[in-house]
């Protein structure tokens, strides 16, 4: 086949409106809190993650990035899930290990299970 590059440069446009507002509002805060609060120099010295850096991911919702709103998520695409993991992964791939497990391991409850079983995963 021939390659059309007109088609991938420059990357296609993917997000609506509210997806890219979304995206953008949590971008710079995640940054920051990479950059000023998570230590992963501390976090290989202690061979886990510090409590105070679970905190504030859970505070900012990475915990739950692509659980869908309704049941209290960020919802996010899996556009946007990729820029996440993209500032993740520039700052701490231990963080980003654990991020992924939870988005992992906890869709699979979402796709495999009732809603009062996501009731009970998602809000406790």
């Amino acid at each position: 086949g021939q390659l059309q590059t007109s088609q991938v440069f420059p990357y296609p446009d993917v997000l609506n409106d509210e997806q890219t507002e979304t995206l953008t509002s949590l971008v710079d805060p995640v940054t920051k809190f990479f950059k000023e609060v998570n230590n992963p120099l501390k976090n290989d010295e202690l061979e886990t993650v510090e409590p105070k850096t679970l905190e504030g991911l859970w505070d900012m919702g990475t915990f739950s990035l692509q659980v869908p709103q309704d049941l209290g998520g960020l919802g996010l695409s899996n556009t946007q899930y990729a820029r996440m993991v993209e500032i993740v992964g520039a700052h701490d791939l231990a963080v980003g290990i654990v991020l992924g497990a939870h988005q992992s391991i906890g869709f699979k409850v979402r796709i495999q299970s009732t809603s009062s079983i996501h009731f009970y995963y998602f809000f406790y």
